[in-house]
């Protein structure tokens, strides 16, 4: 479960697991951000075809900023085939752009 955001409007420091459906309905509270979280979800599923488990979600888009540029993520590597990965979550060559 997510925890409120402190004063600053940031989700306080830890690892607070998270169902998709708390994700989005947490952050998912405007246009913006819900088009943000179609690409995420995009990339969980690649993720979990490639057999990912855990997803960690960071970023301005964890805090009460309205329109955040992107979000920031990063995968445990534990149980995920390389060969089955979907080579745009490997292309760093256009930040966020992938």
């Amino acid at each position: 479960m997510v925890p409120p955001f402190d004063n600053r409007g940031n989700v306080p420091p830890g690892i607070h697991w998270a169902s998709w459906s708390e994700i989005r309905g947490r952050f998912g509270n405007n246009t913006h951000r819900q088009a943000l979280l179609e690409g995420l979800k995009r990339a969980l599923v690649a993720l979990k075809k490639a057999g990912c488990k855990t997803v960690y979600l960071n970023g301005s888009f964890i805090t009460s900023t309205l329109y955040p540029a992107d979000f920031d993520g990063c995968w445990d590597l534990d149980g995920v085939d390389p060969a089955l990965l979907d080579p745009i979550l490997l292309d760093f060559r256009h930040p966020r752009r992938a």
